[in-house]
């Protein structure tokens, strides 16, 4: 497996994980005072992403922002992005 990574500032995904042919675009959201801003930001920042059918495209956030992962579910299903959820025991799908 071949990863990247863009923490911060830098331009580009926060990680790109390629495996057997496959690219995964992540997004990672942080706690902050404005979850529904950050959630939108990474939501916009994926779909700019959204050009090429052989990659997979995920949000990883923590369990803060599951009530609006919860309102937008049936768009993140239809756009089949995956939403990882971090926490200090390790991490789950939603």
């Amino acid at each position: 497996m071949d990863n990247e990574t863009h923490p911060g500032r830098q331009r580009g995904p926060d990680i790109v994980a390629r495996k057997s042919g496959r690219e995964m675009i992540v997004e990672i959201k942080g706690d902050t005072m404005a979850l529904d801003v950050d959630l939108s930001t990474g939501l916009w920042q994926l779909l700019r992403y959204m050009k090429n059918s052989s990659r997979d495209f995920a949000l990883a956030v923590t369990s803060s922002y599951i009530r609006s992962i919860e309102a937008v579910s049936y768009p993140l299903k239809r756009l089949n992005i995956k939403v990882f959820i971090v926490s200090q025991d390790g991490v789950t799908s939603f």
